[in-house]
């Protein structure tokens, strides 16, 4: 797979990874958050709804006490109590009716014609023993409703003349629970130490005396609703969540001061929890918008990083192929980061390459020029050499024509050095380009293994920055763990914060300004749990990120690893061009000495046939002599023919290794 799709996927991957986590992270925090919110609102709700109905209850027995303080009721005088019980009755509505019962157990004042049943005598009991008490919703079998009883002893100094006995409506707790406004769909209710409602939204529960937790051993379905009036009868305070009625619902409950009952709010989970089912499609939306917008980025950055290695890749291998006609794109050149680098080099390879390769390429085409000018050249020296010899067989018919033969022998001769020293010389500068070309193609090679070399550094870069990386994640995994330990140390106080809150509320006044320095620590214990866990949050998007980098670090040390074995092919390259170079300049060496030799012979012979002509007239006695030196001559001028072809040959295979380049 190519970097690029690479680098996208690992970016891809990255955001999604990072999106699902923060939004999961999101979701989680914001729901539990949301949940203690709900259920801290509730458990505030029902500790003040208990304080409520303890201040209502309390109202009540304020004025059973009042009223037991008066001279006329502790005179224990009928007349006089039934004048003020009668007032008192009409001017309570929850007031069913008010009796005075002596010491004796005996009712001598009634406020209507209301009798004792067993409950009430047992009521009646505690009040002339000196308690002051309020009884459970208890049944009137005679009128038929819920009623309730309070006892208030009637006290003269010290000594107990008798109690008040009220006989109060048992709607009285319900019609309290009714006044709680607790959202759409909340509700309250006060149930005693036996788990049956003394109050109630719905009175009926309240009339039928309905015991769910005796229901609950016949029929599970009421489980959770026993579990929580069972805690509730305990004198506890909390949050529980139970079923109910085909309802999920939260509950949060508080003991009533000075009686067993307790104080219960509960509302629908559907409506507490209805902001995070909001949020949870705020998330859900925000997570595809993030991992949309991650996704367009991976593609953006994969592009930016890819593309610059790309192309050098493609310039290296066209480099390698030995197509030098490709230009190093500017942008490229114009980095300052280690593919800046690597597209100089390549650039400096390419301008040397195509300086040597046209230089080789037009050497090569004047040699051959020359040596097509030495082939014509040694063509008319046969010509010539066998004029020579047959002006040799016919030199005793004619001297003069002799003579003439001779002459033009020279002229040829002559010519022929010429063209022997143009050869030397071209030879000569033929040898010179072959060292320049040596130098060049060593500079290149010399270039590529430096390129080689900064490669070598930027993989040994990358390896540091890698454990930098490393030790950087390590370090944010400490972090975290401290992280940790403040969270657990911010519950801990939130939980006795809270413990010192429930004690502060039993104490009543006295424990009200401690209740509200608990209040601020619990608040303070919160902040510093959010500032946590968004500390921690931060933690986890660090790893991440880091992760990330490791991953795009690895992936970039493989692609130097490309570069390098691209720019090994391209050393090897050079080094072949040095090879074959060497081997041309030895050619030309050896041209260069067969030139020499060619002028030396060229000399000899030039001498030969000067003295021939001065000894034309003697050309009968030496005819054998000046046949031999044609013979020579012939030999020679072979010779030299045999070395322009080979010449003509070796400028063909230089122009051949030139052409194998493209310039």
């Amino acid at each position: 797979m190519k970097i690029r799709p690479k680098l996208i996927l690992a970016f891809s991957l990255s955001m999604v990874t990072v999106a699902i986590i923060l939004g999961s992270i999101s979701y989680y925090k914001a729901n539990n958050a949301l949940t203690e919110v709900v259920e801290s609102k509730l458990l505030t709700k029902a500790t003040d709804t208990a304080v409520y109905v303890e201040e209502k209850i309390n109202e009540e027995l304020v004025l059973l006490e009042m009223l037991a303080k008066l001279e006329d009721i502790q005179s224990m005088e009928p007349e006089k109590q039934r004048r003020i019980i009668l007032t008192f009755v009409e001017g309570n509505e929850d007031l069913l009716s008010l009796l005075v019962i002596d010491n004796n157990e005996q009712v001598i004042t009634t406020s209507d014609d209301s009798f004792l049943d067993s409950f009430a005598k047992d009521v009646s009991q505690k009040g002339l023993s000196g308690e002051t008490f309020i009884s459970d919703v208890h049944i009137d079998t005679k009128l038929n409703q819920p009623v309730m009883y309070a006892t208030m002893p009637i006290k003269k100094g010290e000594a107990i003349q008798g109690t008040l006995l009220a006989r109060l409506d048992g709607r009285f707790l319900s019609k309290v629970a009714q006044e709680i406004d607790i959202g759409e769909t909340g509700y309250s209710f006060i149930t005693n130490q036996e788990g049956v409602a003394v109050g109630h939204a719905n009175e009926e529960f309240v009339i039928e005396q309905v015991n769910f937790v005796q229901i609950a051993k016949e029929d599970a379905e009421y489980e959770e609703l026993a579990n929580l009036l069972t805690t509730m009868g305990t004198g506890e305070t909390g949050v529980l969540k139970y079923y109910f009625q085909g309802k999920e619902r939260i509950a949060a409950y508080s003991p009533i001061h000075g009686t067993d009952w307790s104080v219960g709010v509960a509302v629908f989970q559907s409506e507490a929890l209805e902001k995070i089912f909001s949020l949870r499609t705020v998330v859900f939306t925000a997570t595809i918008i993030l991992l949309i917008a991650g996704i367009a980025i991976a593609f953006f950055l994969g592009g930016q990083l890819a593309n610059p290695l790309i192309v050098v890749e493609r310039l290296g291998l066209i480099v390698a192929d030995g197509d030098f006609t490709n230009d190093v794109p500017e942008r490229l050149l114009r980095r300052k980061d280690e593919v800046g680098s690597i597209a100089q080099a390549i650039d400096s390879i390419t301008r040397n390459m195509r300086d040597i390769v046209s230089q080789i390429t037009s050497n090569a085409h004047s040699v051959a020029s020359q040596s097509e000018q030495l082939t014509t050249v040694t063509e008319q020296s046969i010509e010539a050499a066998n004029d020579v010899a047959q002006s040799i067989q016919e030199v005793a018919e004619a001297s003069e024509t002799q003579v003439l033969s001779s002459e033009e022998s020279v002229e040829a001769i002559v010519e022929m050095s010429k063209g022997v020293q143009r050869i030397a010389d071209t030879a000569i500068e033929l040898s010179e380009f072959s060292n320049h070309t040596t130098d060049k193609s060593r500079l290149g090679a010399e270039s590529v293994q430096l390129a080689i070399k900064q490669m070598s550094n930027i993989h040994e870069g990358s390896n540091e920055t890698t454990e930098l990386i490393n030790h950087l994640k390590e370090s944010s995994e400490q972090v975290g763990e401290i992280v940790k330990l403040i969270t657990a140390i911010s519950e801990q106080t939130n939980l006795l914060a809270l413990n010192a809150a429930i004690e502060a509320a039993r104490a009543g006044d006295a424990g009200r300004g401690f209740a509200v320095v608990a209040n601020e620590i619990r608040i303070l214990s919160e902040q510093t749990a959010n500032s946590t866990q968004e500390i921690n949050t931060l933690i986890h998007e660090i790893q991440s990120e880091v992760s990330e980098a490791v991953t795009s670090v690895h992936g970039a040390q493989n692609e130097i690893k490309k570069g390098n074995s691209t720019l090994q092919t391209v050393g090897e390259a050079f080094n072949e061009i040095l090879t074959l170079i060497e081997q041309v300049n030895e050619q030309v060496e050896d041209l260069s000495a067969v030139s020499e030799e060619m002028s030396a012979s060229s000399e000899e012979v030039s001498a030969s046939i000067e003295e021939m002509a001065n000894k034309a007239k003697q050309s009968s006695a030496n005819a054998q002599q000046v046949a031999a030196a044609s013979e020579e001559q012939l030999a020679t001028i072979d010779d030299i023919n045999s070395t322009a072809e080979t010449l003509e040959s070796m400028a063909q295979e230089l122009s051949d290794l030139a052409n194998q380049f493209k310039i």
